[in-house]
């Protein structure tokens, strides 16, 4: 079929160019602008043409093109009458030659390695043959001297010859087996490859004169993107926030970009610009209807990938995901990542062991998911093909079981939120003159283009990314950010305090959602995920555990009592917070716990002493912000009681 449709293109081309010049141009790629999902490329190619109509055919093109994208340009003395895009079938044919050259290479090599290791088996045997028969002579008759010093001599020089043989042969044995791994994975590669086709651009053009043909061309694929992360750096609390724009980029076009210009935009073309129309809010009797649904998103191509990451942005590798309603399903890789088909408007179901389910409507090609530990028990559930979850005793096979217990031992990391201007945000307030500017400072040639609706990070140093879906890194840019350290502590939940960073400038970098590295006095303290979407005024970045603040959480037993008055039962509760600095320098301590709430109108809380907290009454949140000198110590109070009637069995702590 494919024979067919090759000779029948070939046919039409020559009935419509006949009596023309056609020449084959091979063309070079000088920029490629990538975004999260796709690739423009921009190729250049020069030719000589005669005067007339030549028919140009700019060949060795990826298959991959949206030929609905095709761009053609020429300098100005030349036409362009027409463009037709095709796919090439007999680059196949080269690349068959080169695997018969390379399986006769591997041939020979696997005949001359056979032969070596024949000839090794029979110096081994040899060598045994000799070391048998070393006892010379017999029982009842000596040994003659100058026969032992001649059998000595002979023994000795032979076995020398033997090892050194041995040696060499193995030796042989080795480099031979490199060299048929070497082609080994070369004809592996070019196995996968040679099921795919090329395509040509064929263009016409016109002119009047002889001259030299500057054609310019470009065209978009689908097989590329990018992901950004990051590199948080704080040396200490009196500098600003370090923060390294990288970027990982893949593609898998066929077709190698070498040393090439890369432009990174935050846009998406995948996604329709058309704005949806509303259409009338129809009640009928058993249900309402929007009437007919229009499909907007009219380039969604229905292949969506994505990462899927923990809570703390480690990637999930075996992460079910499914689409609702039906058996087509994939697990993630042990990066984390996916991909699936799927139709717009469907349903994609997250499910991990020890993680919330999630489902997440299908509206673009690229969705990036973040699971977090489910809150409840795990029993003894068995994870099916796809995601399906039975009970074991449903099942008809045996199966292993792990209990919540045995799949605990997660890594912690650091989480980084947004937090909006409400009554708890502290003050502005730094370690450093408060004059400071955060400033960009550029590793390496990098200018960013601010559009209307997207960013562009145009990067003027050559890369090379190979088309092997492997992810490249480049590093964008770094800038400081101007920071307030805080220190923060829950000790109802643990005494320990925890370093934060409150940065506010956050938005006029076109920093996008991603995972990032913290680090802190050049010390790696864990990994985050910017989920920059919940994001509001302030980032909100944990930079780890600061031992030099002490903070104590005791109970005052005097105060603690439990009382019966008739079927009314009064509980008591008195808890003493002390925080201590031991820095040389003073800081900022936000210190936080809470008051019970009452579930119904039987209980009733008293407050008693909260030391000036400030009270979110609707939560009962209390927060403190304290004010700690070097070596100061401060008491804070927090004094409660419950009543409620006796047939209630309720825990106050």
């Amino acid at each position: 079929m494919k024979k067919f449709m090759l000779i029948l293109s070939a046919v039409l081309i020559s009935r419509i160019f006949f009596g023309q010049d056609t020449l084959k141009v091979e063309s070079k790629i000088e920029a490629v602008t990538v975004y999260k999902e796709g690739a423009q490329i921009k190729r250049s190619a020069e030719k000589t043409i005669q005067s007339g109509r030549t028919v140009i055919i700019l060949e060795g093109l990826t298959s991959d093109l949206d030929k609905n994208t095709i761009k053609v340009s020429a300098n100005d003395s030349v036409t362009v009458v027409s463009v037709m895009h095709r796919f090439n079938f007999l680059n196949k044919d080269q690349s068959n030659k080169q695997i018969n050259r390379l399986n006769e290479s591997l041939e020979s090599l696997v005949d001359s390695t056979d032969l070596y290791k024949k000839y090794l088996i029979v110096l081994n045997d040899e060598k045994s043959l000799l070391q048998v028969n070393k006892k010379i002579g017999g029982t009842q008759t000596g040994v003659d001297i100058e026969n032992l010093k001649a059998t000595s001599e002979f023994y000795r020089k032979r076995m020398k010859e033997i090892e050194l043989e041995i040696l060499f042969n193995n030796n042989k044995v080795k480099a031979f087996n490199k060299e048929i791994i070497k082609i080994s994975r070369q004809l592996n590669e070019l196995n996968v490859k040679r099921e795919y086709t090329t395509s040509d651009i064929v263009v016409v053009l016109s002119v009047k004169n002889k001259l030299k043909a500057e054609i310019k061309f470009e065209y978009f694929i689908k097989k590329a993107g990018w992901t950004p992360y990051y590199d948080i750096r704080v040396t200490d609390v009196n500098n600003p926030v370090k923060m390294i724009y990288k970027a990982k980029i893949y593609q898998n076009s066929d077709i190698d970009w070498k040393n090439i210009k890369l432009t990174l935009s935050t846009g998406d073309p995948s996604v329709s610009g058309f704005m949806p129309v509303l259409n009338p809010y129809i009640l009928t009797q058993r249900n309402y209807s929007y009437g007919q649904r229009v499909n907007y998103d009219e380039t969604f191509s229905g292949y969506i990938r994505g990462k899927i990451t923990d809570d703390i942005g480690e990637p999930l590798p075996g992460v079910s995901v499914l689409v609702k309603g039906t058996t087509t399903g994939t697990m993630t890789l042990e990066n984390g990542i996916f991909s699936i088909q799927a139709p717009y408007g469907s349903k994609l179901v997250f499910s991990y062991i020890g993680m919330e389910t999630v489902e997440q409507e299908v509206i673009a090609s690229e969705m990036n998911m973040c699971l977090f530990p489910s809150s409840e028990d795990i029993g003894e559930v068995v994870v099916t093909a796809l995601g399906m979850s039975r009970e074991e005793k449903a099942l008809g096979y045996s199966v292993q079981t792990l209990t919540a217990n045995e799949l605990n031992g997660r890594t912690s990391g650091v989480y980084i939120r947004g937090s909006s201007s409400s009554r708890f945000e502290s003050k502005k307030h730094s370690y450093y003159d408060d004059n400071f500017k955060s400033d960009k400072k550029n590793v390496i040639p990098l200018n960013m283009k601010k559009n209307e609706t997207n960013r562009e990070f145009i990067i003027n140093i050559p890369y090379t990314i190979r088309s092997d879906n492997k992810e490249y890194d480049v590093t964008m840019t770094e800038f400081k950010l101007k920071s307030e350290y805080v220190h923060t502590t829950i000790p109802k939940l643990s005494e320990k305090v925890y370093l934060t960073a409150l940065i506010t400038d956050w938005q006029d970098f076109g920093m996008l959602n991603g995972s990032a590295n913290v680090f802190f006095k050049e010390t790696y303290t864990g990994k985050t995920f910017l989920d920059l979407g919940t994001m509001t005024d302030t980032l909100n970045l944990s930079l780890g555990v600061d031992n030099d603040v002490i903070v104590k959480r005791d109970q005052i037993k005097d105060f603690t009592k439990s009382r019966y008055l008739g079927s009314v039962r009064k509980e008591s509760r008195a808890w003493k917070i002390s925080v201590k600095n031991m820095k040389k320098y003073p800081v900022i301590l936000i210190v936080e716990d809470q008051l019970p709430i009452p579930g119904n109108n039987k209980i009733k809380v008293d407050k008693i002493e909260i030391s000036n907290a400030e009270e979110n009454e609707d939560s009962g949140e209390l927060k403190w912000k304290l004010s700690l000198k070097p070596a100061e110590t401060q008491e804070l109070l927090l004094k409660y009681s419950v009543k409620f009637p006796n047939y209630l069995r309720i825990t106050v702590d």
